[in-house]
């Protein structure tokens, strides 16, 4: 199950039939077999859990719902925020005192990325107190560690890069999910989550316009996101309706 890429005008719905069971989606065009109802998305290993692992959609959960936001392979890191995670080194000079490490510029770059994506799901999950589970953080895949050889610093390298996809889906899934005002009117007034950042880090006004600005957390970016396997209505309670999923651009 995946959406089309840059839809602007999402498929009418699509059913397909697997194994006698006729499945439906509002807005995808794609089919792949559902994983197991028992599959444990909350089990996430630090610097061994990789962000490939989670390019499927899964079964609806509280706690991982925002996996579903998790945009899809290759990410467009676009944007001032996220710029800088673009582009993989070509290679990795050897140091002078042994071994191979990211250049100094780089480090810096990826860990002042990483502080604000920290910084903003702090911010949010207090104010909305959000009970779902959190990735590990970046750092974890040592991409700023002095590593013995070229290849295994590229590995760490790139599989901390990839890892900030699953951040910024939290932050997106956070700002979709923080409750709006009733007279909210997008495009005219400030959303909820914007005035929380506001009041939450009132001196960090380069962090609120990091947030606004950045093209992986805008809605009306159409851009290629995982997608969530939803239970039947009837035997949850508080899963959120399709048509929530299908307004924030995550197929369904």
């Amino acid at each position: 199950m995946q959406q089309s890429v840059y839809e602007k005008n999402p498929p009418a719905g699509c059913a397909w039939v697997h194994d006698g069971d006729i499945w439906y989606s509002p807005n995808s065009v794609w089919f792949t077999p559902p994983p197991p109802h028992d599959n444990k998305l909350d089990i996430i290993t630090p610097g061994e859990s990789t962000a490939a692992e989670f390019q499927e959609p899964h079964w609806w959960n509280p706690v991982t719902e925002w996996m579903g936001f998790v945009p899809k392979q290759p990410v467009p890191y676009t944007g001032a925020w996220f710029q800088p995670l673009h582009n993989l080194p070509g290679n990795i000079n050897p140091l002078s005192s042994g071994g191979y490490q990211l250049s100094e510029t780089r480090i810096a770059a990826w860990n002042h990325i990483e502080e604000q994506l920290v910084l903003v799901v702090r911010a949010l999950c207090h104010k909305n107190k959000f009970a779902c589970s959190y990735p590990f953080a970046p750092q974890d895949w040592n991409y700023d560690a002095v590593h013995h050889s070229e290849e295994k610093a590229m590995e760490q390298i790139k599989n901390g890069r990839d890892w900030f996809a699953m951040w910024i889906s939290l932050v997106y899934w956070m700002t979709r999910k923080t409750p709006q005002a009733a007279s909210f009117v997008e495009g005219l007034t400030p959303p909820t989550w914007f005035i929380q950042l506001v009041l939450e880090l009132p001196t960090q006004q380069a962090t609120w316009d990091l947030v606004c600005t950045a093209p992986l957390l805008q809605r009306t970016w159409k851009w290629n996101r995982v997608g969530v396997w939803l239970h039947h209505p009837a035997d949850v309670d508080d899963q959120p309706p399709a048509r929530w999923f299908v307004e924030q651009g995550v197929p369904v």
